[in-house]
């Protein structure tokens, strides 16, 4: 069993997934390391092959259209691209217009209704805070 279902999917739509985040982080036209990162760590985690990655890196330069990406691809697997998309276009803190255009036509690939993507961002704000309150919680208990 994977830590989460990602990685379960078929090797296609694993890449197809990489592909999809690769456009949300170059969509914009600024690509930051820390999305690099998210990025690279997702394909890493989810045992995308080397010789993929490259393949997949190109898009940050020049990235497939994302309607050709969206097309045949599992219910589930989209909501999965939803959160990640969504995750890593929050990366530089701040949302891009051409991001929220990407992670819209996503949500409505799902047929998620306007609440449901709400709840989506405010559960990746959420996430964000919850992963910055560690250290404080971990740091208020050491024994140094």
């Amino acid at each position: 069993m994977f830590p989460d279902p990602v990685g379960s999917f078929p090797l296609n739509e694993r890449l197809t997934y990489a592909h999809v985040l690769v456009h949300i982080a170059a969509v914009d036209g600024t690509l930051v390391r820390e999305e690099v990162q998210a990025i690279e760590g997702y394909m890493g985690k989810y045992l995308i092959p080397p010789e993929q990655r490259e393949e997949i890196r190109l898009g940050f330069e020049s990235p497939k259209p994302l309607g050709e990406l969206l097309t045949n691809l599992s219910h589930d697997l989209l909501y999965f691209i939803l959160r990640d998309a969504i995750i890593v276009a929050s990366i530089d803190g701040e949302y891009d217009q051409s991001e929220i255009d990407c992670i819209r036509a996503i949500s409505d690939k799902i047929g998620l209704s306007n609440e449901g993507l709400s709840a989506a961002f405010d559960w990746v704000k959420s996430g964000w805070k919850w992963n910055s309150e560690y250290k404080n919680l971990i740091s208020k208990n050491d024994p140094k």
